[in-house]
């Protein structure tokens, strides 16, 4: 769908600060590669919400830069942010809070719709366009987020925590099927979660924060097989991974 490469993502000397004495990022340095999928780990309050918001644009630095381009268009490219909660417009069915953000680019609706029912397809959901929110469960109503997210062709995905609030077995599924879309379409993703081994199962690359004012504890590269599924959270190098990644989240409560 996308067919071009992900946004890279450049953090220089970022440091944030919201009237407290002690700021929550300070200088922090990051840079995330074209097409990575990398995860955000840490204690709560820690800043994970916050760089997430900072490379979404929805928030500003106090010092320092953030900077996000596209190596074919660096002027000009879509991100998308999924959010905690799925959002959805109550009184629109999945098709129509799927093509929102078409709406909002003012695409043609015939290739809003289109282009909305294929990422339907993608996520599963076709068969639910026609239903509203109230009819779906809370894994529906995430898979219905993240197709609204997807459909403008980011170049960076932004979640902040999309699957905290699901139950395992639904958690597993959406996992295994984001990561298949990740792969398919090549986009840049940054994922906050708490969640050790969903990081490991999701990323190829994870960076575990301290307590704010954040500063890296691991930045570490995920050695597990491209090829993911269920079976791969029985596997003893992801065991290992995981033990890996718990030894520095204790790190950086420290």
């Amino acid at each position: 769908m996308i067919g071009a490469s992900g946004a890279r993502v450049e953090i220089v000397d970022v440091t944030r600060t919201f009237g407290e004495l002690s700021p929550t990022i300070d200088r922090l340095n990051l840079t995330i590669g074209s097409g990575e999928f990398v995860s955000l780990l840490g204690p709560s309050g820690c800043g994970k919400s916050t760089i997430l918001r900072l490379i979404a644009a929805l928030d500003q630095p106090d010092f320092g830069t953030v900077k996000c381009s596209a190596e074919d268009n660096p002027q000009k490219f879509y991100r998308s942010f999924v959010f905690q909660e799925a959002q959805l417009l109550p009184w629109r069915t999945v098709l129509e809070n799927v093509t929102l953000p078409l709406e909002l680019m003012r695409l043609p609706r015939a290739e809003a719709l289109a282009r909305a029912r294929t990422v339907l397809r993608r996520v599963g959901l076709e068969e639910a366009a026609t239903k509203v929110p109230a009819e779906l469960s809370g894994g529906m109503k995430m898979r219905v987020s993240v197709a609204r997210a997807l459909v403008s062709s980011p170049r960076l995905l932004l979640l902040d925590e999309p699957f905290a609030a699901l139950d395992e077995v639904t958690r597993f599924r959406l996992q295994e099927d984001l990561y298949q879309l990740w792969l398919q379409e090549k986009m840049t993703v940054v994922f906050v979660t708490h969640s050790v081994s969903e990081a490991v199962f999701l990323s190829e690359r994870a960076i575990v924060l301290s307590v704010k004012p954040a500063r890296i504890v691991m930045d570490h590269k995920i050695d597990i097989s491209r090829e993911r599924n269920r079976k791969t959270r029985l596997e003893a190098r992801f065991v290992q991974e995981v033990g890996l990644l718990t030894q520095a989240f204790y790190q950086g409560e420290e």
